[in-house]
């Protein structure tokens, strides 16, 4: 091995280590569920639910062959984990063709240590393969736009348009190429390389627009400022589906009364980050530094543009440029080395702290890790029988409790009718569906998970309140609020208490 590989594949090292340490921690989420579920379906029968799921299918595909061999967390998780990994070193390759090996190292070594990309890439779910192959894209692209190697266009339009069949997020980096493509070859003759992905990926356009004609979005819309901040504070710190980061295991004690300075502080912290980026836009003005400024300003202006009038935005959703990013941070620290190597190094120290403290929230803190389905229902195993009932809200949005679920006691759902949202508004039919549903039963569990969403009036709750008696929960993710709430009636706990 020549030396001056030596140490990009030790961050690459790293970032493996990162990446693939713990995948199997965590129980799966809904989110990862869906990822698993579509991929039982047989062929004929996930042709009919593409026309609904927001997504493309490679993603899936990959994990319909994976499951052939396994189905552990650990194993289906090692297909982000290597696209997250593999995403380092494609990003290293990228930098260095065009600013050398320090700017391409640093670059590396900040994606490595990036909470947000080392999440994804633990997260069962496209975005890790979308980010990859989007860098790879790019570094395809380079000595195109560069007039030096047409060849590699193949090679160019094959990644470009398999990126384009794992998420549609991808538009944004076709967008963001055929852009930079007409400024820096100044012909339109250049739009063939953005064209030829376009027409490989024609024949999904009729699956696209029943997507989009059928699909629902349950997401509000954020407002600019929201998306402005959320983004940085995802990319710096990281960004979590059911809480923003706040760095709880340290801030929290202190800033416990202050809510809102939250985001002042780590504002504060990334502030360094901001420094090095800004380096890297204003101060160096070579046309690489550009095609990097495009790949991360364009796609990420035009996501904001469209969430203003779709709301498809979601801060986890931006790690597709976080290596744009990285690379940005990378020619800032380059370019800030030659005039102060102690600001440089002060800055750079600052951003792979925060990196190793976000990193260091999402394993330890209880707050951020996905449902302890296994431990829950482990607690629960010696204290449920057959004459015991689960009671959930609702089957379709609960599918990693079912994953996880092999008790005794049988399951039933409040909410019968799949196209409903909230359990009845009506009280009677409410107290009617409860008695039939708890007669006879010694204990009822009830699953407390997306209560919020389909019972906001706690209705379900106040009616066994009052006909049973409520005992300790079992906590399974505590921000989250999910628990199970065992209620047993008068006669069953006293008998429980008997010698």
């Amino acid at each position: 091995m020549r030396r001056d590989w030596i140490a990009p594949c030790a961050v690459t090292l790293l970032a493996g280590a990162l990446r693939f340490i713990g995948l199997g921690d965590q129980c799966f989420w809904g989110d990862e569920l869906c990822s698993i579920n579509v991929t039982k379906f047989p062929l004929a029968s996930s042709l009919a639910y593409y026309s609904t799921d927001p997504h493309p299918p490679l993603f899936y595909i990959s994990v319909r062959l994976m499951r052939q061999f396994g189905e552990s967390e650990t194993w289906l998780r090692a297909i982000p984990a290597l696209w997250g990994t593999l995403a380092v070193l494609v990003l290293y390759l990228a930098v260095r063709q065009l600013h050398g090996t320090r700017a391409a190292l640093i670059a590396a070594l900040v994606l490595a240590l990036n909470p947000l990309h080392n999440w994804i890439s633990q997260d069962l779910r496209n975005l890790s393969m979308l980010t990859t192959l989007g860098a790879l894209s790019v570094l395809l692209l380079i000595p195109i736009a560069r007039g030096r190697r047409d060849r590699l266009s193949p090679a160019h339009a094959l990644v470009t348009a398999a990126a384009l069949y794992t998420n549609y997020f991808a538009f944004f980096i076709v967008a963001f190429q055929g852009l930079y493509l007409l400024w820096s070859r100044r012909s339109l003759r250049q739009l063939k390389h953005i064209a030829v992905p376009l027409l490989l990926f024609a024949p999904w356009t009729l699956f696209l627009v029943s997507q989009f004609i059928h699909g629902q979005s349950w997401r509000e819309f954020t407002s600019l400022g929201q998306m402005l901040l959320q983004t940085w504070l995802a990319w710096t710190f990281n960004s979590f589906p059911w809480r923003p980061s706040t760095l709880s295991g340290l801030l929290e004690p202190l800033l416990a009364r202050s809510g809102p300075n939250y985001g002042l502080v780590q504002l504060a912290l990334s502030a360094p980050a901001l420094l090095l980026v800004g380096w890297s836009l204003v101060r160096r003005k070579d046309r690489g530094n550009r095609l990097f400024a495009a790949y991360l300003l364009l796609p990420f202006a035009l996501v904001l543009a469209v969430s203003l009038f779709v709301p498809l935005f979601s801060a986890k959703y931006m790690v597709f440029v976080v290596p744009a990013f990285a690379a940005c941070v990378g020619l800032g620290f380059d370019a800030a080395w030659e005039r102060s190597r102690i600001l440089a190094g002060a800055c750079l120290a600052a951003l792979l702290l925060c990196g190793a403290l976000g990193i260091a929230q999402t394993r330890n803190d209880p707050l951020y890790s996905k449902p302890q389905w296994r431990e829950a229902f482990s607690a629960m195993a010696s204290r449920t029988g057959p004459r015991d009932l689960l009671l959930v809200f609702s089957r379709h949005s609960t599918p990693d409790l079912l994953y996880y679920y092999r008790g005794d006691a049988p399951l039933k759902q409040i909410i019968l009718d799949s196209s409903r949202l909230t359990v009845p508004d009506d009280s009677d039919e409410l107290h009617l569906r409860l008695e039939k549903l708890i007669a006879e039963r010694d204990t009822v569990w009830l699953a407390d998970y997306m209560g919020y969403l389909h019972d906001p009036q706690r209705s379900v709750e106040r009616q066994l309140d009052q006909r049973l008696e409520r005992g300790e929960p079992i906590s399974v993710q505590p921000y989250m609020g999910i628990r199970f709430i065992p209620y047993s009636s008068p006669q069953s706990a006293d008998e429980a208490t008997l010698p």
